[in-house]
């Protein structure tokens, strides 16, 4: 039987305070990147239909591109996520 696989994302909490970031606003960049975010909804006479603003599947096919977004710190500047972190693909672990 194969494990499927899964990605594992590391930081330094040291580094990550003294270049202006919280866990969670890491957390929340990453997931927008990947999932996309809601910014509004587009209502016709007939329908909602939810408008999301993210990137292109293709775009980050390969996880190597992930870690090229560049996301704002607390002091307006933009950083690479691989400046804050790494990244590891293992097998996942059996629930």
């Amino acid at each position: 039987e194969s494990k499927s696989e899964e990605i594992h994302l590391r930081y330094d909490p040291l580094k990550l305070v003294q270049l202006g970031f919280s866990q969670e606003t890491v957390s929340s960049q990453i997931q927008m990147a990947l999932k996309g975010y809601p910014v509004t909804n587009l209502e016709t006479s007939s329908r909602q239909t939810p408008i999301r603003l993210g990137f292109r599947k293709e775009s980050l096919s390969d996880l190597q591109h992930l870690l090229m977004l560049r996301i704002p710190n607390s002091f307006g500047e933009y950083i690479a996520l691989s400046q804050i972190l790494t990244m590891k693909q293992v097998k996942a672990e059996e629930s």
